[in-house]
């Protein structure tokens, strides 16, 4: 298995608890609220496929 990295986008002041959420997801490794042009950083030991199948909604 590699190292993702996926950029996610959340509603506004949102991104704390966005990452909140998705660092009790399996297969994430950590999730990282920042603020710019996007809202986390999420690192995942997943192959690229399975990060295609990677939603939150």
């Amino acid at each position: 298995m590699g190292t993702c990295y996926l950029l996610l986008t959340c509603a506004v002041n949102k991104n704390i608890e966005t990452a909140n959420i998705i660092r009790k997801l399996p297969g994430v490794e950590e999730a990282i609220p920042v603020t710019g042009a996007y809202d986390c950083i999420v690192k995942t030991e997943m192959i690229s496929d399975d990060v295609k199948k990677f939603r939150v909604i």
